[in-house]
Parts: structure tokens; sequence; C-alpha cells
């Protein structure tokens, strides 16, 4: 079942789909010839970041130069890990002299000396050109041979104005006519950004173009662009209109069922994928210890990057932070592989766009790396009823992200009552446990807010800064019978490019998810 139009919010025939990319790239060549001339360079070029791997999309020369394109193409972050480690952590790279470089660089002046590098200026730039969002990229200038000059602050700030406005633009050719910036994005499992965003976000990028310096040296390869139209407001619903107003002034917002309507959604989707998805949650492996008797979770990463969803490969969850959960800290935990069918489901990436773009307007960013968990509390094991069923045993706590939803699946048996999400003021320590008295009595005047999920798709949305978290334990109604509650947990962050304990790489990297089979794992610990 689709959610999304067949339509084209800018309508093209390919040859002027493949017309307007080769402009583009004459406009990107242009810049970096300008940059080139002005800082007195032989070689300028920019870089995009996937992950832990590096690729180089477009390169201009002066004359004599030899050109790099090819073999930089793609590289890993482990080819040249001082430049990329300084890049992703925003700062700039500058080396008057090769001899200058740290005895540890020594990829780095290999890397140079095979170019015949004898200075360069990488300078960062974040998505889209936008200061508020991460560092995606770089663009850089090389100087060759024996002569040497000053960087001066002059031709660094160039470069970042470049950088910005490249960035920019390939971004508003992503949107106009759909195609990747990168061939690496192209994924048959990726679900394109809908006509929405990209009319809203190409009319966005417009304005940053054309009010930029360097829109004058471009300006010429616009002139037979499809017509883009100023940006507007996203049309909200009542209710999420009311939800997001809710969310930005107070940063949490409780969300009922009706806001995930919406007029792309085919009847029956949301139901559809309800089914499906509380099918699977009864198929999950239980958590390891100490949830092992009372919970089972599954796990699923995305890519979100400029409207599009990726799957993303599937590896154990650990917590970026080890504070954030007392008892196991960042040790690794093989939750369950979602299934394909849930996956994949359309309902699935209608709700995730309808929180990332709709409820919080998009305040992450183009780029964000998600993480849905469905988790399953219960009083049985093993065919065993026990009275150990607890919602939070890691008491109050944090996620180690910066965006959570709590959506209900469903709950059978379960008191009315029971079962509750609390927010607490952010003084609450971690830890606390509400079902001892001792705790309760310390963390009552604290909490914020409290909702019993009831309704399937009833939730509660909050900026994971600015509150602890937790959830009373469920009771049942009928003490013999089983009983279950079933939520869907959606985790939201900037990508984070931080080393992972598991593989060295990105903690939040970009490889798509592999086309395996249900019951595999893509990862091993």
């Amino acid at each position: 079942v689709s959610t999304q139009s067949t339509g084209n919010p800018f309508p093209m025939a390919m040859a002027e789909a493949t017309g307007m990319a080769m402009r583009l790239n004459q406009a990107t060549e242009a810049v970096l010839a300008n940059i080139m001339k002005s800082t007195q360079g032989d070689r300028a070029y920019v870089f995009h970041f996937r992950g832990h791997d590096v690729h180089n999309t477009h390169e201009v020369v002066s004359e004599g130069t030899a050109p790099f394109l090819d073999k930089l193409s793609s590289i890993t972050c482990d080819d040249i890990p001082i430049f990329t480690s300084a890049i992703r952590s925003n700062q700039r790279v500058v080396v008057h002299g090769i001899d200058e470089l740290d005895p540890v660089a020594q990829l780095e002046r290999a890397e140079m000396e095979a170019e015949d590098i004898s200075q360069l200026a990488l300078v960062p730039v974040t998505a889209q050109g936008k200061d508020e969002t991460p560092v995606v990229g770089f663009i850089g200038v090389d100087r060759c041979g024996e002569e040497h000059l000053p960087w001066n602050n002059a031709s660094l700030e160039c470069l970042q104005i470049a950088g910005r406005f490249l960035f920019a633009l390939q971004s508003f050719g992503e949107m106009v006519d759909g195609a990747p910036i990168l061939p690496c994005d192209k994924n048959a499992l990726a679900h394109p950004a809908s006509e929405e965003y990209r009319r809203k976000s190409a009319g966005e990028l417009w304005g940053v173009l054309t009010q930029s310096q360097l829109f004058r040296l471009t300006e010429q390869y616009f002139a037979l662009m499809p017509q883009v139209m100023p940006p507007s407001s996203t049309e909200l619903s009542g209710v999420q209109a009311e939800a997001a107003a809710h969310f930005s002034a107070h940063r949490y917002a409780l969300l009922p069922p009706e806001v995930w309507s919406s007029s792309s959604l085919e009847d029956g989707v949301l139901e559809d994928f309800r089914t499906q998805i509380l099918k699977f949650v009864h198929t999950m492996e239980p958590d390891i210890a100490p949830y092992t008797r009372f919970r089972n979770v599954g796990y699923a990463r995305y890519a979100y990057r400029n409207g599009t969803i990726l799957p993303l490969l599937h590896k154990p969850f650990f917590q970026v932070d080890p504070k954030a959960n007392i008892l196991l800290q960042s040790k690794p935990r093989p939750f369950s592989r979602l299934d394909e069918q849930v996956r994949q489901h359309p309902g699935l990436m209608h709700i995730l766009r309808t929180l990332l773009e709709d409820v919080w307007g998009n305040e992450l960013g183009p780029e964000v790396h998600v993480a849905v968990h469905p988790v399953l509390v219960r009083n049985f094991h093993e065919g065993e009823i026990h009275t150990q069923s607890y919602a939070t045993y890691e008491g109050t706590h944090v996620d180690s992200t910066m965006r959570v939803a709590v959506i209900l699946l469903g709950r059978e048996n379960v008191k009315p009552g029971t079962a509750s999400t609390a927010l607490y003021d952010p003084k609450c320590p971690i830890g606390k446990q509400r079902f001892r008295p001792e705790d309760e009595a310390e963390i009552a005047p604290l909490r914020l807010a409290e909702v019993t999920l009831m309704e399937p798709f009833q939730a509660i949305t909050f900026d994971d800064a600015e509150f602890k978290h937790d959830a009373s334990n469920p009771e049942p109604e009928d003490p013999g019978k089983e009983m279950w509650r079933s939520v869907m947990l959606v985790m939201c962050r900037v990508p984070c490019s931080d080393s992972s304990p598991l593989d060295g790489r990105c903690i939040d990297g970009s490889t798509p998810r592999s086309p395996r089979s249900v019951t595999s794992c893509d990862y091993q610990v």
C-alpha cells in the first residue's frame, strides 16, 4: 500500500532532468573555479560524508595540475583519519606546509605527497549549508608545487561561503529532480521524500541561493529551471497544528490518534500496520537480564536525509551515554530485528514523517538518525504467569537521544490507570524506581506530566534533553490471566559520528540494510 503520490512537484521530462543535473554540475564547477582562483590554489573540491565513507563529488584543477576525483570518489575516514576527525568536530584544517603535520598524521602526509600538495585548507560544511545543522562534508583547496603563500582569514571565509552555497545548491537539485546527490544514496529500500517536503525545502533553499553573493556566478545555469515557488507553511490539520504548537512551547505534547490522519494516507494503512507489528511483537526474543522475564524489544534503524527515509544495517543496540541506564550502561543488546513487512510498512513511514516534519517541525534538521523500538511488557514467561511486570525497571532515565515518542500499540488485561508514562524535571536523579516507596517520595514532587495511553496510536512525545522519564508498572485486571502492554518507541537524534565500540565505525552510520532473511542479523557482536 503506498502513501506517496506518483506525481512530481516539479514535472520534467527525463531529458530536462538530465539537462538540469548537468547545469547544476556546471554551476558547482564555476564556483569551485572562482574559489580556486581567488585563493590562488591549484585544486578545489567538495567531499560528502556518508557514515564512515567520504565521497569526492566535484573537483576543478589548474592547468598542469593532476586531477584526483576518480581516485577519491569513494574513500573512508580511515584513509585520512586526522583530517576527517577534525572536520567532523567542525574544525577547519589548515596546513601551511607539509612539514608542520603532526608525526601521527602519516596517512595524511602520504596522501599530500602523492598529490604533490604543499599546502591545503579544508573547511567543514553543514547540511544544506545551514549553521544549525550537523557537518556533512567539506570544501577544500590545495596548493601544489614549491611556492608557498599564507592562508589568511579572508581565504578561509571565502571557502566557508562557497561551501555553504554549494551544499545548498546540491540539496536544491536533489529536491527539484528527486535524484540523490550521491550514487550510493540510490537504494531500492529507500522511501523518497514527499512532494510537500520537496516543494517546501526547494523553496527555502532557493531563497538561500538567490540571497548569496555567489548567485551571480551561477545565475546563467538556472535559466531553464522549473518554477520554484517561495516556501510556504506546511498544511497541518488542526490536531497536528495544536500538537506542534504545544511541543514547540512546552517541549512535549500529548498526541491523540487523530494526529496521524492525512489525506495522503489510504484507508486502512495504519490499522494494517498495527496488525502486522503486533503480530511481530509477540514473536520478539526476550530482552537480556535483568529484563528477560517481563520484556521483549525489537529494533530498526533509519537514516532520514533531505526527506528520504532509508533502512539501515541492523546492529545491536547500546546507549551512547552509559549514565542513561544505570543497570546496563552501554552494554550491547541484540534486540530482535524487525521483519521486512513491518520495517518497510507505509504506515510506519507515515508515522515517522508526521513526527519529524509536522509535530517536531524539522527541528532536528535535514539529517536525522531514527531508531524504532516495539516493546512488549508482560506478566508471563515460558508458560508461567508471574508478578514481575516492570515497565521501566531501570527507573527514571533518558534515552541518549533528542526526541522521543511513545506510541501505544495495544494493551490486554491491563488495569486502567496503570502503565502510565511520566515526565520529570531535569533535576530528577537517574535510576529512581517509582515502585519503591522511598524513591517515589523523592521523585513525586518532580513529576511534571503523566498520561495513561489507552487507545491504539495515542502517544506522548518529548524532548529527551528537557526531561527525565519513566513509566509505572502495568497491573493485571485478572491476576490469573496473561497481561501485556505494547508500545512503539521512536527515538531521533542528529547523527552521532563518534566511533562505535562495536566496530570502530560511526555510531549512526549510513550503511543500508542488507537483503538478508527475516531471522538473520546483518551484524555479529
